[in-house]
C-alpha cells in the first residue's frame, strides 16, 4: 500500500503543482524505513476547500479530490504525465463498464419475467377462475416482490388451499427450484396445501438464508426425512442460527435460535456431529469457528455432546496456522474453537490433557504456544467475580502445567500465553495457587537463572531492533518472576505458617541472587492485607530499606506504596524514617524509586519537611541533566507540598516555573492542568501556558478543552501583565490551528486585556486569503467586526455601527455561498472504486 501511495502521490503532483498532501495521524515505523507513505492520507490545495478525505488508498483520496475540486478548477497549473487522468480514466472505464453490465443484466431480466410470464398465460388456460387468479397474483409478485404481494399470496394459500390443484402446485415448485427470490413464498404457500414433505424438505434447504424461521419449522416437521446430505447443507446454517457470529453483525446483536441445531442433534447425533468435524477441516477460518459455534450451541445444552470431537478440535486449534488459509492476527486464536475445548476438558481433564501433550510433542514454536493458550482458556474461564468458588479439578492441572511450562519453555513466543495469563498481576488465580506455593517460588528461581544467562549473553546485533527485544524478553521474565513471588505471597496472607514456610524460602535465597531478593521484597507487599502478614513483613521491608543491596533499597521504597492502605496505620514511625533517608541516597535507582513512591502514600507529617528538603536538592541536581519525565515528578512533588516551606512559598513556585520551563513539553502537556491549580498564582506560570499553546494543536479529541481549562486557571492579573506574549503566540498559530487563537482571544476579553482588540483584528487578517482558508477567514472577520461593534457601541459612533452592519450582512451572505458551494462539491463526490 505505501509503493501504491507513493505512485498515486506522484500522479497528483504531475496532475498540478498546487496539491499537497495531507495526514490524519501519525506515521508508522515501516514509514519511516521505507519512505512511502502509509496511514489516512488526503490532499489539499490552496485553490480548493478544506472539505474531502482521508483514506488508507491516497488513490480514494486523489479521485474524491478531484471531483469536488480540479474537475471544475479553472487556475490548474499541469506538470507532466503521466498524472491523475490515468486514475480518473481508469475509474470512467469502470463506471462505463458497470453501466453496460447493469443494461445487460436489466435486459436478460425483463427477458425471463416475459417468458415467465408466457408459462403462467398457458397455465392459466387450464385452471379454474379462482386458481388463475392466484397464478395472477404470483405474475404480481414477479413484477413487484412488494410485501403487500407476498401476504396476498401466502393467505391465498393459508385460507383457499382448495384452489391450488396438482397443476398449479408442480408450477409453484418448479418455479422455487430455479428462481430463489420465490422460495420464501413459495415456502409460505406449499406447507398449507399438502405438498409432498420430501418437496418441502428440499425447499426450505434452500429457503434457510431467506426465510430462516419458516423453513427451521418445517425441517424440525419433518427431521425424520433428512439425509447425509441434507445435514451437510442445513448443519452449518443451524449452527449460524444457534450461535451467531456477533463480530459480523451491526447494531443489535442477533439472537441464538438453537432449536433447529438441537432438534437435528436430537433425531440425529452422530450425522450432525460428523458434519461440524468436516467443517472443522476446511481451510476457512469462518467454517472452523462456525463449527465451533455449532459444538458449542450443543454443549451448552449437553455438556458431554462435543467430548468425542475433542481430537479434532484439539488438531485444528494447535495447527490452525499450517491449515488454515485466512488466519490472521486479529483472528489467530479461534476464540469459538478454545472455548468448545475449554468446555471439553472441563469434561475430562486427563484426557484432554494427554491429547495436548501428544500435540505438543516435537511441535513447531508456534503450535506449542497454541497449545498452551488452551491451559491459558480453563484458567481465564474462573468466575472471577465470585473468588468462593473453589477450583476445579481441571482448572487445578491447567494451572500446573501452565507453571511447568513457565520453567520448560525457552522462546518467547511459547512463554507468551504464560505471560497472558499471569498479567495484570495474576489477578483472580489465589486460590489455584494456594497448592502450588512451592512450584511458584522455583518458578521464580528460573526465571532469575535466565536472567542471569540473558545477561551473560553477548547482544546478537548490534541494533535497535536487537536491543528492543532483548530488553522486552528481560521485562518479560522479570515480570514473571514478580508476579509468582506476589502470587505466592498472596495464596499465604492469611495463613501464618504458610507465611512463615515463604519468609524461610525466601530467607534461604543467597545474598549473591540480589535481584530475586529485591523482586521478593516487592512482590511480598501483598502479605499486608492482614494483620498477621503485615506483622511479618515489617521485618523484611525493613531490612530492604536499609540494607547494602542497591536493588533491595529501591525494591523497599517502592513497595512501601504498595503496603494496604487499611493497614499503613499500623507501620511504625521508624520505616517512615528509614525511607525519608532514602531520599537523600547517592544511588539513582534508589532515590527515584523513591520519590515515585510518594505518589502512591502519604508520608507522616513530621517527616514532610526533612523529605521535601531532599527532593528540593534532587531538583536542583536534576535541573539540566536531560531526566525530564523525572524533573516534572520532583516539580509536582514540591507543588503539593508547597506549604511545608511556609513564607519561602512565593520562591518556591517561582522555582519550579522556572524548572518546568525548561522541561519537554511532551512529558509537560499531560500535567499542565495540576500544576495550574498549585502554580498559578506565580505571574511567571502564565508564561508556561504561553510556552505550551502549540501543544494544544494536537488536541483533536477535546479540542479546546484543556486549553481553555488552564488559562481559566490564570489570574486576570497575570493574562493582563503578559498579554503581549499571548497575542503573539496565538498570531503565529492563527493560521494553522485557529482555534487555540480564538480561546486565548476569550480569555483575554473575560481579563480586561486591551490586547484582545489587536489578536480580534488578526484573526481575520493572519488568515490566508486562499478558497481553502475562505470560511476559516470569515470567521475570524466576525470576531473582528464583533469587536469593532463593541468599540463603536462605547463611543456611540452610529456611522461605523451602520458600516459594521453592512459587512455583516456581507460577511454572512459570503459563507452561505461558501456552504452551498461545498454542498454542491460534495454530492458530485463519491467512493470510486467497488470492494
Amino acid at each position: 500500500m505505501g509503493r501504491k501511495n507513493s505512485r498515486t502521490l506522484v500522479l497528483a503532483k504531475n496532475w498540478c503543482a498546487h496539491i499537497r498532501m495531507t495526514r490524519f495521524g501519525g506515521s508508522g515505523l515501516i514509514e519511516q524505513m521505507t519512505g512511502d507513505p502509509i496511514g489516512h492520507l488526503g490532499l489539499e490545495c490552496d485553490h480548493a476547500g478544506r472539505d474531502g478525505m482521508s483514506c488508507w488508498d491516497l488513490a480514494d483520496a486523489a479521485i474524491d479530490f478531484y471531483d469536488r475540486h480540479c474537475a471544475v478548477c479553472t487556475v490548474r497549473k499541469p506538470v507532466r504525465l503521466p498524472n491523475l487522468s490515468e486514475l480518473i480514466g481508469e475509474r470512467d472505464r469502470q463506471v462505463a463498464e458497470r453501466a453496460r453490465e447493469d443494461q445487460r443484466l436489466e435486459a436478460e431480466a425483463e427477458a425471463a419475467l416475459a417468458e415467465r410470464q408466457q408459462r403462467r398465460d398457458r397455465l392459466k388456460s387450464e385452471l379454474s377462475t379462482l386458481s388463475a387468479t392466484i397464478v395472477d397474483d404470483i405474475g404480481d409478485f414477479d413484477a413487484d416482490r412488494s410485501e403487500a404481494n407476498f401476504k396476498r399470496l401466502t393467505e391465498s394459500a393459508r385460507l383457499a388451499p382448495e384452489h391450488f390443484p396438482q397443476a398449479l402446485t408442480d408450477y409453484v415448485l418448479d418455479l422455487a427450484r430455479v428462481e430463489d427470490w420465490f422460495r420464501p413464498a413459495a415456502l409460505a404457500m406449499l406447507r398449507h396445501v399438502g405438498a409432498p414433505p420430501r418437496s418441502l424438505v428440499d425447499l426450505a434447504r434452500k429457503t434457510l438464508g431467506a426465510s430462516a424461521d419458516l423453513a427451521s419449522a418445517i425441517l424440525l416437521n419433518h427431521v425424520s426425512l433428512l439425509t447425509p446430505d441434507d445435514l451437510r447443507a442445513v448443519v452449518p446454517r443451524a449452527a449460524d442460527r444457534a450461535n451467531p457470529d456477533r463480530s459480523r453483525s451491526y447494531g443489535a446483536s442477533p439472537e441464538n435460535q438453537p432449536a433447529l441445531l438441537l432438534g437435528l442433534h436430537r433425531a440425529h447425533p452422530e450425522g450432525v456431529i460428523d458434519v461440524l468435524k468436516a467443517e472443522l477441516g476446511e481451510r476457512s477460518r469462518y467454517r472452523v469457528e462456525r463449527a465451533a459455534r455449532g459444538f458449542r450451541a450443543i454443549q451448552k445444552v449437553l455438556p458431554a455432546a462435543a467430548d468425542g470431537a475433542a481430537r479434532d478440535l484439539v488438531s485444528t486449534y494447535v495447527r490452525a496456522h499450517l491449515l488454515i488459509d485466512d488466519l490472521d492476527d486479529r483472528n489467530e486464536r479461534l476464540a469459538r474453537v478454545s472455548e468448545v475445548i475449554s468446555g471439553i476438558f472441563r469434561n475430562a481433564p486427563e484426557a484432554v490433557d494427554v491429547l495436548i501433550q501428544k500435540f505438543m510433542q516435537g511441535a513447531d514454536v508456534r503450535s506449542r504456544a497454541r497449545a498452551l493458550s488452551l491451559y491459558g482458556e480453563v484458567v481465564r474461564r474462573r468466575d472471577l467475580s465470585d473468588c468462593e468458588v473453589p477450583p476445579t479439578e481441571a482448572e487445578r492441572l491447567a494451572f500446573r502445567r501452565l507453571l511447568w511450562a513457565a520453567t520448560t519453555e525457552t522462546d518467547d513466543e511459547a512463554l507468551r500465553p504464560v505471560q497472558e495469563v499471569f498479567r495484570h498481576h495474576a489477578r483472580g488465580l489465589d486460590s489455584l495457587a494456594e497448592t502450588e506455593m512451592e512450584g511458584l517460588i522455583g518458578a521464580a528461581l528460573v526465571m532469575d537463572d535466565r536472567l542471569v544467562a540473558l545477561e551473560k549473553e553477548p547482544p546478537k546485533a548490534d541494533h535497535w531492533i536487537a536491543a528492543m527485544e532483548r530488553n522486552n524478553r528481560r521485562a518479560a521474565l522479570t515480570g514473571l518472576m514478580s508476579t509468582f513471588l506476589e502470587l505466592a505471597a498472596r495464596t499465604a496472607s492469611d495463613d501464618e505458617a504458610r507465611i512463615d514456610e515463604l519468609l524461610e524460602t525466601l530467607e534461604a535465597v543467597p545474598e549473591a541472587r540480589e535481584r530475586l531478593r529485591a523482586e521478593a521484597i516487592g512482590a511480598l507487599a501483598s502479605l499486608t492485607r492482614s494483620l498477621t502478614g503485615l506483622s511479618r513483613y515489617l521485618s523484611q521491608l525493613y531490612y530492604g530499606l536499609v540494607g547494602a543491596s542497591v536493588a533491595g533499597r529501591a525494591s523497599a521504597a517502592a513497595a512501601l506504596a504498595e503496603v494496604h492502605r487499611e493497614n499503613r496505620k499500623n507501620i511504625p514511625p521508624m520505616v517512615y524514617e528509614a525511607f525519608t533517608y532514602l531520599l537523600w541516597d547517592q544511588y539513582v535507582a534508589v532515590h527515584k524509586a523513591a520519590v515515585r513512591a510518594l505518589d502512591r502514600f502519604s508520608l507522616p507529617e513530621s517527616l514532610r519537611s526533612e523529605a521535601a528538603g531532599a527532593v528540593l536538592n534532587i531538583l536542583y541536581i536534576y535541573r539540566g541533566k536531560g531526566d525530564d519525565q523525572f524533573l516534572l515528578t520532583c516539580v509536582e512533588r514540591l507543588a503539593r507540598w508547597r506549604e511545608v516551606f511556609g513564607d519561602k512559598v512565593g520562591p518556591l513556585r517561582r522555582l519550579l516555573v522556572d524548572a518546568a520551563m525548561e522541561i519537554d513539553p511532551l512529558y509537560l502537556r499531560s500535567r499542565l492542568i495540576s500544576l495550574a491549580h498549585a502554580l498559578a498564582e506565580e505571574p511567571s506560570f502564565a508564561l508556561l501556558v504561553v510556552r505550551m499553546l502549540p501543544e494544544f494543536a494536537d488536541d483533536t479529541h477535546h479540542r479546546d478543552d484543556d486549553c481553555r481549562n488552564v488559562l481559566a486557571l490564570l489570574p486576570d492579573a497575570s493574562v493582563q501583565h503578559h498579554a503581549d506574549r499571548f497575542v503573539e503566540t496565538a498570531i503565529a498559530l492563527i493560521p494553522s490551528d485557529p482555534w487555540i487563537a480564538y480561546t486565548v482571544l476569550d480569555r483575554l476579553g473575560s481579563a480586561g486585556a486591551d490586547a484582545a482588540a489587536r489578536l480580534a483584528v488578526a484573526c481575520e487578517a493572519k488568515t490566508p486569503d486562499t478558497v481553502r482558508d475562505r470560511f476559516q477567514r470569515a470567521t475570524g472577520r466576525f470576531i473582528a467586526l464583533a469587536y469593532a461593534h463593541e468599540a463603536a457601541v462605547a463611543a456611540e459612533d452610529a456611522a461605523v455601527l451602520e458600516g459594521i452592519e453592512e459587512a455583516w450582512r456581507s460577511n454572512r451572505q459570503a459563507m452561505d455561498d461558501f456552504k452551498a458551494d461545498s454542498s454542491d462539491r460534495r454530492s458530485r463526490a463519491g467512493f470510486p472504486f467497488e470492494d
